[in-house]
């Protein structure tokens, strides 16, 4: 059993399981708290409430379910604190990591890689080899982190997203064979 700052990281206190359609408001109040206590100072303020409505709205989260996107929670004994989500990218063995956000009262107890050690792990099960993701290149506690779970830098993108915001990003590949 691992313990990470004195938290047993592998702990029955902190179960992992896949969000069902009726927990997506749970999912979207914790992006919400997320959000608003991590991104300041990376993006913008107005990003921010952008990306949230566009990204969290009960309707884009419903639809991602439908389209193959599983949605991993991470509880304490009681709240959701922590999630991703994951998916096809159609291209065939490589899944996107979407989604990976942790309530910041959380960080540093080795919870994050926890969920990202779910996520791995239940696409290679799913048969999955590669996993891709996108990562601000303003956030750099979040682009060690993947470094550390092996997570390379392949290239840089610039997407508009409309209302004059870009995606300003470094894409990540890992090999989960």
């Amino acid at each position: 059993m691992a313990v990470y700052q004195g938290v047993l990281t592998n702990s029955p206190d902190y179960p992992i399981r896949a969000a069902t359609r009726n927990e997506l408001p749970v999912l979207a109040a914790l992006a919400d708290r997320v959000w608003r206590a991590y991104y300041p100072g990376i993006i913008s303020p107005g990003q921010i409430e952008y990306m949230l409505g566009r990204g969290y709205a009960i309707p884009t989260l419903e639809a991602e379910l439908e389209s193959g996107v599983l949605f991993p929670l991470l509880f304490d004994r009681q709240n959701a604190v922590g999630f991703g989500a994951y998916g096809p990218t159609g291209t065939p063995l490589q899944a996107k990591l979407h989604k990976l956000y942790l309530d910041t009262d959380y960080h540093g107890l080795g919870l994050g890689q926890r969920l990202l050690d779910w996520i791995e792990s239940s696409a290679h099960s799913n048969r999955y080899t590669r996993l891709v993701l996108q990562v601000n290149k303003n956030n750099t506690r979040a682009i060690a982190a993947y470094q550390r779970k092996g997570y390379a830098i392949e290239r840089e993108v610039v997407d508009d997203i409309g209302h004059g915001y870009l995606m300003d990003d470094y894409v990540m590949e890992k090999s989960i064979a």
